[in-house]
């Protein structure tokens, strides 16, 4: 079974943990699907690794760098 995302593109979809294993691998199916991907993770600069190297996909990946254990990192990530 095909599952179509055309009615996700150009919508925004936050990742935590996107800097590895299961979260790095939906920001990526997301951002070949068209959405545009906040990628939430301690080690931001491998989420900015992973968005250059998804720079010619149909979505975009914007990293920024957050510990979801911290009230401060969330709410300086949606500041």
């Amino acid at each position: 079974m095909v599952i179509s995302m055309d009615r996700w593109s150009g919508k925004v979809a936050i990742i935590t943990g996107a800097s590895s294993g299961i979260g790095a691998a939906t920001a990526e199916a997301l951002v070949q699907s068209g959405l545009t991907v906040v990628g939430l993770a301690r080690r931001s600069q491998l989420v900015e690794e992973q968005a250059k190297k998804l720079s010619n996909k149909k979505g975009k990946l914007h990293a920024f760098k957050c510990d979801v254990r911290k009230e401060e990192d969330i709410l300086r990530a949606f500041d």
